[in-house]
């Protein structure tokens, strides 16, 4: 079947499905995320970041894409290398997906980047302010002992209800206040 087609053909059809599936995998691959990595610690809330995951998993079906596109332009050594790099790249940016999360338990709240990791203690937090306009989600704002402000964007509504058990039994003080 495949001895009178085109490599070129096959090349730019793998690009032309790759950007059409691309929107699938960006719906459906932080449900996945989250119902096998985030699931089995029930000790801990993870908010898992839904419209950055989506852009970066499109942006690592686009070079899957490109490195398709690529080697329909031309099948040389460079170019196979090329390619070889770009989806090595896109694997990279994939797997960033699963390195994007807020972990908040009962010691401590940890906010994990591709490149960075910030953990802050309960114990360092003097304040907790949850600004929100109404109907809609809001911020949380955590003054620290240092004076320091920490910023935490809401994408679940029962985020609150957790963040406010864990500071009342911290006894720290918890304020809700809409925003102007």
């Amino acid at each position: 079947m495949f001895k009178n087609t085109s490599p070129r053909l096959i090349f730019s059809m793998a690009a032309i499905t790759m950007l059409i599936i691309s929107p699938f995998f960006a719906i459906l691959m932080p449900i996945i995320l989250i119902e096998t990595f985030f699931k089995y610690d029930d000790t801990k809330l993870y908010i898992y970041p839904f419209t950055t995951s989506a852009k970066v998993i499109v942006f690592a079906f686009i070079l899957f894409a490109g490195a398709c596109l690529l080697l329909f332009w031309k099948r040389k050594k460079v170019t196979f290398l090329l390619s070889t790099l770009i989806v090595i790249g896109g694997i990279f940016t994939l797997y960033s997906t699963t390195q994007m999360y807020t972990a908040i338990d009962a010691n401590q709240i940890v906010v994990k980047n591709v490149w960075s990791e910030k953990s802050i203690k309960w114990a360092d937090i003097n304040g907790v302010t949850f600004e929100y306009i109404v109907d809609d989600l809001g911020d949380y704002v955590f003054q620290m002992a240092d004076g320091q402000d920490f910023i935490l964007k809401e994408n679940k509504s029962h985020v609150t209800s957790y963040i406010y058990n864990i500071a009342n039994a911290k006894s720290i003080p918890f304020v809700e206040k809409a925003k102007e």
